[in-house]
């Protein structure tokens, strides 16, 4: 290559630079884009406005404090905003007024939700869990499991399994694997404290190796329009019993922390069976199906837009209560046991002498 075209050369490549750096350092040309806050603030409300499912739970006609009431209140606030960061923590905190951890706001710096913890009590101690999996616990996708054998239960020949979150894929394979390896244990326990949710089929399926035969579930009801009481007929969740079931005596741990796919599960398995028992505290709810809507500034924004009940139609939106309350005790703690595995294991003691 020669003087003059190596030139040229990297005149192109200087000339595809800068275009490429200029793209990337304007702001956005799309049709309707725009950073106002008053635009945003009342494409954020109308969506929600429109868009979400648990009003009339949440913020009913007859609450002192409307979901219009708060439009109005904002409205000053955000004519007030000085900075994108003050507007979007003002917006959260519009949001927070729906106590929905599914309602979350998505920017390029931040993401805003409601704490699903707050007024939790403290059921779980993670340094003390993983000394009942001990060191030799074998996992399963995304299920930890082990015979307990920690603080002298091996005779008690109970199963316990682990599963934080329901953010990976559970398969009939994989809970095929775990229950014939505890097949020997009498009782099972499975903690689901702290598992936030992920693949609603993560609940389908371990539910269906704990139901007793093919069952309605629960339901499921979808808005069909805008008013904050537009919704279809509650449609049928039904389950089939999987080919590898477990109906020996079970102990489900929750807490607040047990959400969305979690709380489904809790749902789907509180409402049809007599030998699973739960205990810990309430769960943290997340009782709707999650979409996304972008905003004029190209934030998004992710509500609950359909609702789920459990069997006997219940909304299951605000969590669901456990058999028994038990919380992670200073005692329990000092003497590095898990207050709730030995409450279970103390159930399940009774259960296998009746």
């Amino acid at each position: 290559m020669n003087t003059k075209q190596s030139t040229t050369l990297r005149g192109i490549i200087y000339t595809l630079l800068s275009l490429l750096f200029f793209s990337c350092t304007q702001a956005p040309k799309e049709k309707g884009y725009t950073r106002n806050y008053q635009t945003n603030f009342e494409a954020l409300w109308t969506i929600l406005d429109e868009g979400y499912c648990f009003f009339e739970e949440k913020l009913p006609t007859s609450c002192d404090t409307t979901w219009e009431d708060l439009k109005r209140i904002y409205t000053p606030w955000v004519q007030q905003c000085k900075s994108e960061d003050e507007f979007f923590d003002l917006m959260v905190r519009l949001m927070c007024h729906l106590k929905d951890g599914h309602v979350n706001l998505f920017s390029s710096f931040d993401v805003g939700r409601w704490d699903i913890r707050h007024g939790a009590r403290h059921c779980l101690d993670g340094r003390i869990r993983n000394l009942y999996l001990g060191s030799r616990a074998r996992r399963a996708g995304s299920i930890y499991y082990t015979p307990i054998t920690y603080n002298g239960h091996t005779s008690d020949s109970i199963g316990y399994l682990v599963i934080p979150s329901f953010s990976s894929s559970i398969s009939l394979v994989h809970l095929h694997a775990v229950l014939t390896r505890l097949a020997h244990c009498h009782g099972l326990i499975i903690d689901m404290r702290s598992n936030g949710g992920g693949l609603l089929s993560n609940a389908d399926r371990l539910a269906s190796v704990l139901i007793p035969n093919d069952t309605i579930v629960g339901y499921m009801s979808t808005k069909t329009g805008p008013g904050h009481s537009d919704f279809g007929a509650l449609k049928e969740i039904r389950l089939s019993q999987a080919p590898i079931n477990w109906q020996r005596p079970t102990v489900i741990l929750i807490d607040r922390g047990t959400y969305s796919a979690a709380n489904s599960l809790v749902a789907y398995v509180k409402g049809t069976t007599d030998h699973v028992l739960f205990i810990g505290d309430k769960t943290g709810g997340g009782g709707g199906l999650p979409r996304s809507s972008e905003l004029p500034n190209g934030w998004w924004l992710r509500y609950s837009s359909s609702r789920m009940y459990d069997a006997q139609r219940h909304s299951i939106e605000a969590g669901i209560e456990p058999h028994i309350i038990q919380e992670q005790t200073a005692e329990a703690t000092a003497l590095e046991r898990d207050a709730l595995i030995e409450r279970a294991i103390e159930q399940l003691r009774q259960s296998a002498k009746r």
